[in-house]
């Protein structure tokens, strides 16, 4: 005779969707016995193509991608203790260092053409901050020559937005200029906490001259080029 807990026991199991071949080799029970037990429980959908891709999504494809989920974090979290320590030897005092990323990042990601000021522009907020931080620390800056662009979406909160960028960068909103709203279809997926495309201006040709002059002379002396067709 098998107990209440018994037969508990492989309900629970045959509601997780095992067979009565799984649960009696999990449980040592009879099938014969599991037939009567189980009869009014509903098994695994694995019958049709559509119920055998419905229990996988549920259960194979779902664990598998949790573990991967897993996996993934933890190796950020390494790559993340692994960086921190290369970096420990860049000083953030290093004036050479500062000048020199400050043309990368803006060679990379600024204005190049030799009409207006300095444009730099991104989504990436910490970048952003990165650039201005580097720019403060190079320059002597008239900050109220320094201008905020933003591209919104119609499903961002302008508001919201403003305020965001403007506590990130330190720079008041009355230096910000109208916002441009590019129409974006509702059923397409966006970021979220995405806060739209930041243009950080200065008004200074000359600036902007003398950052893209010091990328060039780094990639000259880094990576020197014959000639370029």
């Amino acid at each position: 005779m098998y107990t209440a807990a018994e037969r508990n026991q492989a309900i629970a199991l045959r509601t997780k969707g095992l067979t009565y071949d799984e649960i009696a080799n999990k449980l040592g029970f009879a099938k014969s016995t599991l037939s009567i037990w189980l009869r009014d429980v509903p098994g695994p959908l694995k019958s049709t193509p559509s119920a055998k891709r419905q229990y996988f999504l549920a259960n194979v494809q779902a664990k598998g991608a949790a573990a991967n989920r897993a996996k993934k974090e933890a190796m950020w979290v390494r790559l993340a203790i692994e960086a921190k320590k290369a970096s420990g030897v860049y000083k953030s005092d290093d004036l050479a260092l500062a000048t020199a990323l400050l043309a990368m990042l803006y060679w990379a990601e600024g204005t190049k053409h030799d009409k207006g000021g300095l444009v730099f522009t991104n989504t990436d907020p910490r970048l952003s901050y990165l650039f201005l931080t580097l720019l403060r620390r190079t320059f002597t800056l008239d900050e109220s020559r320094l201008r905020i662009r933003l591209h919104l979406h119609e499903y961002h909160d302008q508001a919201k937005a403003i305020a965001y960028w403007s506590k990130l960068l330190d720079i008041p909103a009355s230096q910000f200029q109208s916002i441009y709203v590019k129409k974006r279809n509702p059923s397409r997926k966006f970021r979220q906490n995405f806060m739209g495309i930041c243009f950080i201006k200065y008004g200074d040709s000359q600036m902007r001259r003398k950052v893209l002059s010091y990328a060039y002379a780094i990639q000259a002396q880094l990576a020197p080029v014959a000639q370029l067709d």
